[in-house]
């Protein structure tokens, strides 16, 4: 018997809460063992009732493996602790940015995607924790790419297997190939245009399309909609027809979940399975700041298009 109580967290049982964990907890090896069998098994974790403290923020985080870490020099990591990343929107501010989004104007928005999908090796995961929640939106958005796998007309599984997607790194979310969204720019940060400047020195990268995860033999539909730029393997017209549609699938799927801030929450996330994106909030009506570590790793399936990356700035989104 562990120390915790585990509820699911959407309709598909899939993701799910947990509450009653402590931070006393983390010291016994089996509940260790035991979280990350639920990490990997369910893909999604909400820790619910948690200390808003840095220091459980981070003694959370390394029971699920070293930091990736994200030096940026653009103020957004405090450089008294690299293990946690500031993501902040704030109205009429340098920080976020504000798009319009079907005709409604959203601060911080980010369409689904999964962390570094812009270089050869992908981090593992990330925990979040919010330190302002706005009075209304602001949610942070999930996907598992098993369940877009699961849900795709046999056809289209025949048509993706064996397929690689080249991904293409850039800032202005406007520019996305087939979203579903009409999707306009409204103001930038400054942090994301000073990062736009430099866009050009990051090769593309090359990802399948397909993969099964390595503990479950469950296959996953490994597609990131932003940055998503063409399908190796087909001539342009059919790949970019089958590359459109599939980015339409992911974004339109029923089983994307919004997760709702509450104080208390650790969000936990296998980014080799689940895209993640921000809602967005509207733009004068408050502030959203969310803090992160990042769980290092390499699934080992990347590669550039020749060139090496150890030089290049990663970037959090």
């Amino acid at each position: 018997m562990f120390p915790f109580r585990i509820e699911p967290l959407t309709p598909s049982g899939e993701a799910i809460q947990i509450h009653g964990l402590e931070r006393a907890h983390l010291t016994d090896a089996a509940v260790r063992e035991e979280l990350n069998r639920l990490w990997i098994r369910h893909g999604l974790v909400v820790f619910r009732g948690m200390d808003d403290s840095d220091e459980l923020h981070i003694e959370l985080s390394r029971v699920f493996g070293p930091f990736q870490l994200h030096p940026i020099k653009q103020g957004n990591t405090d450089p008294s602790r690299l293990e946690i990343t500031n993501v902040q929107y704030e109205p009429g501010g340098e920080n976020g940015n504000v798009y319009t989004v079907n005709g409604v104007d959203l601060g911080g928005w980010l369409p689904l995607h999964f962390d570094l999908v812009y270089f050869d090796k992908v981090n593992h995961g990330g925990l979040l924790r919010p330190r302002v929640i706005p009075p209304e939106m602001g949610g942070t958005v999930f996907l598992d790419k098993i369940a877009a796998y699961e849900t795709l007309p046999d056809e289209l599984k025949r048509r993706a297997e064996g397929l690689e997607v080249v991904y293409d790194f850039y800032m202005d979310i406007s520019t996305m190939k087939n979203s579903v969204d009409d999707i306009r720019l409204v103001r930038m940060g400054k942090k994301f245009r000073d990062i736009q400047q430099r866009e050009d020195s990051y090769p593309r990268s090359i990802h399948p399309l397909v993969y099964a995860q390595k503990e479950s033999g469950r296959k996953m539909l490994n597609l990131s909609p932003w940055f998503a730029d063409e399908l190796l393997g087909l001539d342009k017209a059919e790949g970019d027809a089958l590359l459109g549609e599939l980015v339409r699938h992911t974004l339109s799927h029923p089983q994307i979940h919004v997760h709702r801030w509450t104080p208390g929450d650790i969000v936990l996330w296998d980014n080799w399975r689940m895209l993640h994106g921000a809602e967005g909030l509207p733009p004068e009506s408050g502030s959203r700041w969310l803090q992160r570590t990042t769980l290092a790793g390499d699934y080992a399936l990347g590669r550039l298009e020749g060139a090496e990356n150890s030089a290049l700035e990663l970037v959090d989104v």
